[in-house]
Parts: structure tokens; sequence; C-alpha cells
């Protein structure tokens, strides 16, 4: 990951599968490859929370 660069990540609070995110215009963070409606996949949850990834050294 490069200096700086920021991975917008979401993960389903019901199961943990991990989405990437897209911003909408208001600033919002949705997950980009969930089936529609914006569902998990996995479980069908509809709640996502941001993930942060930290690099390894």
């Amino acid at each position: 990951m490069a200096p700086g660069e920021k991975r917008l990540l979401l993960r389903c609070v019901q199961c943990g599968e991990l989405y990437v995110g897209s911003p909408t215009n208001d600033g919002d963070l949705v997950p980009d490859s969930t089936a529609s409606g914006g569902r998990c996949h996995e479980c069908g949850g509809d709640e996502f929370e941001h993930v942060t990834l930290t690099p390894s050294n």
C-alpha cells in the first residue's frame, strides 16, 4: 500500500464479510459488490462498518 493511500473497506456487521466501498456524493460509504439493495451476499445483512487497514512492517 502506498503511503497516504486509503483503502475503502466495509465489513458486514452480521457475518464479517468484507466488501470494497465507494463514497457517495453526500460522503457516505456504500459497498460496491453487494447484491441488489445493498445487502451482504453471505448473510443478507444490510448493516456495514468501515474498516481501516494498517500496513504491517
